[in-house]
């Protein structure tokens, strides 16, 4: 009885090792090629952007996206994006947008539509909108996460933080708490979003070297732990695989000197 216990202990907590590898991470672009590496978005079409070195280029009113979206329904999320910008001047664009397809409602990190040297959060008529001061600066061909993430409150209101480099910028509540759901969904790199297919803003120029989608409002905390590369493209809290083989063996020594 207790071996059996002893076992059902180890295949519960190392099931949890790999399944929480990824958790709350639905999308993931690090642009070695056009695939998002979570598997939830169509490959990324191009228009007029290119590919190299690991990066997505963005040039002027050039964009790209992706759909077919098949993964769960989004209503909380973290968008985050680390970018470099080579021209502060050019603005109105988006460095990570989501959309739905079949009217238009988005929310984006958006760069300089409102304010000049700007971030902010990006909304279908500003409807989850409000202009933040920016206190850590963008500087010009110097690379910067930014974050921003939409926690639901009560039952349909919505906090919006934004984040520059893991410190929080400013944060508001303002409207409803938007949704997107499978195959009615897009991401946008450059255009702000779409309207039957056609980009509106698409005026952004630098380069993107990651982006990830969150179905989960981060912290602070966890944001500010983020780091560039697949291997950290999770919630800092997420347990990690030498914490829970750990937590296995202690387990499994506990439950042996028992027998």
């Amino acid at each position: 009885m207790i071996i059996k216990k002893i076992i059902s202990t180890l295949i519960f907590v190392l099931a949890m090792t790999t399944g929480n590898a990824h958790a709350g991470l639905i999308g993931l672009w690090e642009f070695n090629d056009n695939k998002d590496a979570m598997g939830n978005f169509g490959d990324l079409q191009q228009r007029g952007t290119n590919i190299s070195n690991g990066s997505l280029n963005l040039r002027n009113t050039t964009w790209a996206s992706a759909v077919n979206y098949t993964g769960p329904l989004i209503t909380e999320k973290t968008l985050v994006s680390w970018v470099s910008l080579d021209n502060l001047s050019v603005r109105n664009g988006s460095v990570l947008t989501i959309d739905t397809l079949n009217r238009d409602v988005f929310d984006g990190i958006v760069w300089a539509e409102r304010r000049t040297n700007q971030w902010m959060a990006g909304s279908n008529n500003f409807s989850r909108t409000q202009d933040i001061n920016n206190s850590t600066p963008t500087v010009v061909n110097q690379e910067h996460m930014v974050a921003i993430s939409y926690r639901l409150l009560g039952t349909s209101g919505v906090q919006i933080s934004l984040y520059i480099d893991g410190i929080l910028q400013g944060s508001y509540s303002q409207g409803g708490i938007a949704s997107f759901g499978i195959n009615n969904t897009e991401i946008l790199f450059g255009a702000r979003h779409t309207i039957g297919g056609r980009a509106i803003g698409p005026n952004i120029s630098g380069s993107i070297s990651e982006a990830r989608i969150y179905d989960v409002a981060l912290s602070g905390s966890e944001i500010a732990a983020l780091r560039v590369g697949g291997a950290s493209a999770q919630p800092a809290s997420a347990p990690t695989t030498i914490v829970l083989f750990s937590m296995a063996l202690l387990s499994f020594f506990r439950l042996r000197s028992k027998i």
